[in-house]
């Protein structure tokens, strides 16, 4: 189903069977998408009740302001904020247009498959929409075969990972950690690579290269770098032609002895344990 309004030049695409879920298992299921232009001075009110299903919206153009449980709170250009199922919102937009898209969802699990994403409950910055994702959802919901169904889940997981931000944006703490990666994935095996050598072949304060990594990955650069090393000693281990010497060599470590407890504390196995 289409709908359009020529007053807020807006569309939604809409699952036929609202009442009742698709005949596929999935963990939760697609409803609804849309794309919406806002004339100054529109309002949508929804009660409590009304709406027993997730949605979520990232603004695009304009300041639409989103009152939820009796907060209000400003949908900016790249940012996103939800509603889980049942909750009362307003919709105001005020002196100028504005624009947005939205995706709807719902199942039993709706709104702890929204919540296990650990986003606020606040309007939060997102980054640019990912538009084709949802354009990709819309293609889908007109076809709505068993793969179009799984197809709009994905979609879905999609758009909810990139609500927590990018890496894409040209700015100064994305370019220093794509440096820092760049560095890790090449030279991991080399055994003095660690946050000193980092800090000092980029030029970067050791604190300030720290705060960014943590930020950005959720973890330490010395973390990283441990988790480089342990997947490619797995890798190695397959192969019974190399020594552990061999391996430890290649993997970035540089005493075997330390690497057998390394691989042992990471695993809780012994290197021959993964021949």
């Amino acid at each position: 189903m289409n709908r359009k309004s020529p007053q807020n030049r807006s569309h939604g695409y809409f699952r036929p069977e609202l009442k009742q879920y698709p005949n596929i298992d999935l963990p939760v299921y697609p409803r609804s998408i849309g794309h919406f232009i806002r004339q100054p001075g529109n309002r949508e009110d929804v009660k409590a009740g009304e709406k027993n299903f997730v949605q979520l919206f990232w603004g695009i153009r304009g300041n639409p302001e989103f009152e939820r449980n009796g907060k209000c709170h400003i949908l900016r250009p790249g940012h996103v904020i939800y509603c889980l199922p049942n909750e009362p919102y307003v919709i105001r937009t005020h002196q100028e247009e504005c624009e947005y898209r939205w995706i709807v969802f719902d199942g039993p699990n709706a709104a702890g498959f929204m919540l296990s994403f650990g986003y606020p409950r606040t309007a939060f910055h997102a980054g640019p929409c990912p538009h084709q994702n949802f354009i990709n959802f819309e293609e889908h919901l007109l076809v709505r075969s068993p793969y179009s169904w799984r197809r709009m889940f994905c979609e879905i997981c999609n758009i909810l990972a990139a609500a927590g931000g990018t890496m894409d944006a040209p700015t100064f703490e994305n370019e220093k950690l794509h440096e820092i990666l760049m560095i890790c994935r090449a030279r991991f095996g080399d055994p003095s690579l660690n946050i000193k050598t980092l800090s000092d072949e980029l030029n970067l304060d050791r604190t300030t290269l720290l705060r960014i990594f943590r930020k950005k990955m959720n973890i330490s650069p010395s973390e990283y770098l441990s988790m480089l090393r342990l997947q490619r000693a797995l890798s190695l281990l397959q192969n019974p032609r190399l020594s552990l010497s061999e391996i430890a060599e290649q993997s970035g470590f540089r005493d075997s002895n330390y690497f057998c407890r390394f691989i042992r504390k990471n695993t809780g196995k012994r290197p021959s344990q993964w021949r």
